[in-house]
């Protein structure tokens, strides 16, 4: 069940590392469900969300979007999740479909060339960042251990894995960061460096019923670890509403909200994010036009 699915946050004992990691097939399935998304746009939307819910397991309070913005054919990708285990996605192109590369899927090529941005809202203080870097990879993971090296000279490890059965479906999806904590030495980057040269894959590791504790035992190596504690659970979770949706048209401007009206059928506005779809009546959108007319 959803409810199970966590982030789990450890510490080494030595202080030189910290680490989080999640095994989370359920709510990646959901994400999958709701945009009925292809194989490819699963793969590379999964990993997305994973390793947004990974950071936002790092800071209290705290929640945190991660946008992947290239010029590829799956478009945009958005990804929203806190620390109370919220989260969402929504996706340009969750059709898209490239041929396999060297057999796996071109998560890659379907991002493209341009930007990714992190943005953090710490919820107490009402205080954001904002961190911009090129994609550097494509294959997400990568992209935000880079990000996280360029934005806060982090040294780190982002592995994150989506595995599909032969009917497309989701039978494994988790992941691990691993962070160098100020004050570690030089054999602790060594040492780390050597564990992710050996080890295996993260979907393989999945697929044998690895636990959280084992992905990150996994790049620690014989490193003592302990268990910090987890986060909330993951819930696929959208904050959209009819009111949301009508304050969106109303800052598109009095043409916009005139072409729905001048449609012949009822204006209906679906959700990126969730699916959901909302009804607008031609009096409802007299009303925002009435609205757009004022501003």
């Amino acid at each position: 069940m959803g409810s199970s699915e966590r982030v789990h946050r450890f510490i080494a004992e030595d202080g030189s590392l910290r680490a989080a990691a999640l095994c989370a097939p359920h709510i990646v399935s959901q994400m999958q469900a709701i945009a009925n998304m292809s194989p490819l746009a699963t793969i590379a939307g999964g990993r997305c969300l994973l390793g947004a819910a990974l950071l936002a397991s790092r800071q209290k309070d705290d929640r945190l979007s991660v946008q992947f913005a290239g010029n590829g054919p799956i478009g945009r990708i958005y990804c929203e999740s806190a620390y109370d285990g919220k989260t969402r996605v929504s996706m340009e192109n969750p059709g898209v479909d490239l041929p396999l590369k060297n057999g796996s899927f071109d998560v890659s090529g379907a991002l493209g060339i341009g930007l990714l941005t992190v943005t953090q809202i710490a919820k107490m203080h009402s205080q954001s960042y904002k961190g911009t870097v090129i994609i550097k990879t494509g294959e997400i993971g990568e992209d935000i251990a880079f990000f996280l090296q360029q934005s806060f000279q982090i040294p780190s490890i982002v592995a994150l894995g989506v595995h599909l059965d032969k009917n497309a479906q989701v039978n494994a999806a988790g992941g691990v960061l691993i962070e160098l904590m100020p004050g570690h030495k030089e054999e602790d980057v060594l040492r780390l460096e050597q564990n992710v040269a050996k080890s295996r894959g993260i979907s393989d590791l999945l697929l044998q019923g690895a636990s959280a504790d084992d992905l990150v035992k996994e790049f620690t190596g014989d490193k003592v670890i302990k268990k910090i504690d987890a986060a909330e659970p993951l819930i696929y979770s959208c904050h959209c509403s009819k009111e949301r949706v009508e304050k969106s048209l109303v800052l598109l401007g009095d043409k916009e909200v005139q072409a729905l009206i001048d449609q012949p059928d009822m204006a209906e506005i679906r959700c990126d994010f969730c699916g959901q779809t909302y009804h607008l009546s031609n009096d409802d959108l007299q009303m925002l036009l009435s609205d757009t007319s004022v501003h």
